[in-house]
């Protein structure tokens, strides 16, 4: 038999009831939802100032103190160059370093004062000068290698700049090569088997750090370190971005986020582990054979195997915090330094 008139009013506001029950019910899942996977705003309290910037436009060489510096995404930028846009490769275009030619210590690299050339200066060496718009008129194809196993691109700078290197270093047929935005492609540090789950998907690493582009550590740290060694070693040791005053000893390890000055924000990837590099003497770029510091840090700044970075540092102690940038920004010298834990 058809519904009457009434019955049929009162089966459709039914129908539309259960329509917008579902519809709040789905709404109020979401919600939940949102709620469980949102990530909390970090909370900043001011911990220390910012006392040293420093920029290592060659992978492994030395590096210099800045006042100020443009803080991006693919690292720190001042005075025409980036951090670590530069990186030395082999006759098997692998990656050399410090920790099998010390002697890159001493190689200084700079801007000349018209901001158009860069310039490599070492002992009993002739300076390298070469303008970068004629060092990109070379660079035809981006070529590949690895750095610590993932794939990135880089750019020969020519000749010149390789035969400077090789006789130096009395190692032949190697290479200058540079990253340049748009021509060369960056890394995608979430693939790292060992330290891919610290970043996400979105984080790229420009240039040639070893995973994140900023490493920070504070005055406190140094010190603590020095006080147990009979021999006591400077910041260049380390080769930080970042050098804060004014923190605890080790206080970066529980910086989960961080903020200079008003805009500069980033946050930490994980510890960085230390390695055979930081025991070149910076001065005379010799290793150093008493083993210093890296035996003293193995003493007592290994992490216990019960906690989450044990396996990816594989005993390597940690000095430091690695940070991918978040927000760009001018620093400067004597800029506020916030923390969120």
């Amino acid at each position: 038999m058809p519904f009457s008139l009434t019955e049929t009013l009162g089966l459709a506001t039914t129908q539309q009831r259960l329509v917008v029950a579902g519809a709040v019910g789905l709404a109020a899942t979401a919600g939940v939802v949102w709620w469980l996977r949102r990530t909390p705003k970090p909370v900043f309290k001011p911990v220390g100032k910012l006392s040293e910037i420093w920029i290592h436009p060659v992978k492994s060489c030395r590096g210099h103190q800045v006042s100020s510096a443009e803080c991006t995404p693919a690292g720190l930028y001042s005075n025409g160059l980036y951090d670590r846009f530069f990186v030395i490769l082999d006759e098997n275009d692998s990656i050399v370093t410090l920790r099998t030619e010390p002697s890159l210590a001493l190689v200084k690299p700079r801007i000349s004062k018209d901001g158009e050339c860069l310039v490599l200066d070492a002992p009993g060496m002739d300076p390298f000068s070469k303008r970068l718009a004629d060092m990109a008129e070379t660079q035809k194809q981006a070529q590949e290698f690895r750095v610590w196993g993932l794939h990135v691109e880089g750019l020969d700078c020519g000749q010149e700049a390789g035969a400077w290197l090789s006789t130096y270093l009395k190692k032949p047929n190697l290479k200058l090569v540079h990253f340049k935005e748009g021509q060369t492609k960056p890394r995608t540090p979430v693939r790292d088997l060992r330290w891919g789950p610290r970043f996400t998907s979105k984080d790229k690493v420009r240039g040639y750090p070893d995973f994140a582009p900023i490493m920070l550590l504070t005055e406190a740290s140094l010190d603590d370190l020095n006080s147990h060694l009979e021999r006591p070693v400077t910041v260049r040791n380390a080769r930080p971005n970042f050098v804060v005053s004014g923190a605890s000893p080790f206080a970066e390890d529980q910086w989960k986020h961080v903020r200079i000055g008003d805009a500069v924000t980033m946050r930490r990837t994980h510890g960085c582990g230390r390695c055979k590099l930081t025991t070149v003497d910076p001065e005379t770029g010799v290793i150093r054979s008493d083993g210093e510091p890296l035996a003293t840090l193995k003493q007592y700044r290994t992490v216990p195997k019960t906690e989450l970075d044990s396996k990816p540092l594989r005993g390597a102690p940690v000095f430091g915090a690695n940070l991918i940038v978040e927000a760009s920004g001018t620093i400067k010298v004597g800029d506020t330094v916030y923390a969120a834990q």
